[in-house]
Formats: structure tokens, C-alpha cells, sequence
């Protein structure tokens, strides 16, 4: 029964996040079903706090809900870093899963944009996002995404570090062989 119930609230959380990127397309505010899904999301994991999905689902979500206050002119730092903290929940109970370092990575890169575009120093945000990307590129077959992901972080990167000499001409290559 408790398993029922979490995979109920997971279901609706993904039914909320579907809507959230359909208004995001529609040109409309998504961030209240970005809520509805993390409160779902909530709910599946108070029923089984090891429920590496619901973790994982839920960063989805503050991810879209930080892209959503990043398009209105609002601060999304606060909901890249929850959806940081429950990729590392997501990972703690499940470390091979891909996505949940791609995800991780995504949002530190998004912080270090933020960052980045504040005047501040985005070095340990970009590090991080590239760690996790190198993460998930043995745990996923055809991993173009990771490559990608890496790739443009360790463009992001030179940005603001160009003494590092770090090409990431490599990660697109592999990119590119990986989507052939």
C-alpha cells in the first residue's frame, strides 16, 4: 500500500512537471506546477525516504522551477542548489544512476552561470559540473549528453579561467561519434 501511494504521487508530480514545460513553452509562468510537482515529490518520499526516483524527480523540478524564476528576473540560485542537494540524495541511493549526475552537473553549471553573470567567481561551480559529467559518461551508453554537457562547461570555463589551456574540443568530438 505504501508503495501504491508513492508511486501515485510520483505519477502526478511527473504530470505536473509535463505541464510546468508545456506553459514554459506556451510562453507562460510554469513555476506553480514546478511547485505542485515538488510537493508530490515530497509527499512519495515522506511515504519512502528511499526512493531514489522521487529524489531525482524532484531536482527535476527545482531545476524547472529556477529556469522559470531565471526568466521572470527572480534569483534562481536557491532552487539550482535544492535540486543539487536531492541529486545527492537521488545518488546517495542509487550511484550509478546517469542521470542524477547529469542533472547535478546541469545545475552547478547553471550556478555557475549565475555566478558568472553576478561578477562573482563561477571556478567551483563549472568543476563541479564537469566532475559529474565525467561521472556519467561510463555509466550511460551513447552518452552524447554528457560529452556535450562537459564540452560546454569546460567552454564556460575558459570564459573565466583561460590560463587553465583546457580544450574541450575533445568532449564535442566525442559527442558527435556518439550520436553517429
Amino acid at each position: 500500500k505504501r508503495n501504491q501511494h508513492c508511486v501515485y504521487f510520483v505519477n502526478r508530480g511527473c504530470a505536473h512537471e509535463q505541464l510546468a514545460e508545456a506553459e514554459a513553452a506556451a510562453g507562460l509562468d510554469p513555476r506553480p506546477s514546478y511547485g505542485r510537482a515538488i510537493v508530490d515529490y515530497g509527499a512519495a518520499i515522506a511515504r519512502n525516504p528511499d526512493l531514489a526516483v522521487g529524489y531525482h524527480n524532484r531536482g527535476n523540478a527545482h531545476m524547472g522551477m529556477g529556469d522559470g524564476e531565471r526568466a521572470v528576473g527572480v534569483d534562481p540560485r536557491g532552487s539550482y542548489r535544492r535540486a543539487i542537494a536531492d541529486y545527492d540524495q537521488a545518488l546517495m541511493r542509487d550511484p550509478q544512476d546517469a542521470s542524477s549526475y547529469l542533472g547535478r552537473g546541469s545545475a552547478h553549471e547553471r550556478l555557475g552561470h549565475q555566478e558568472l553573470d553576478r561578477g562573482g567567481d563561477p571556478f567551483v561551480e563549472f568543476r563541479e559540473s564537469i566532475a559529474d559529467f565525467d561521472a556519467a559518461k561510463p555509466l550511460e551508453s551513447g552518452s552524447a549528453i554528457a560529452y556535450l554537457d562537459c564540452g560546454l562547461a569546460w567552454m564556460a570555463l575558459g570564459k573565466v579561467e583561460a590560463a587553465t589551456g583546457v580544450d574541450a574540443a575533445p568532449s564535442f568530438e566525442r559527442a558527435c561519434a556518439e550520436l553517429q
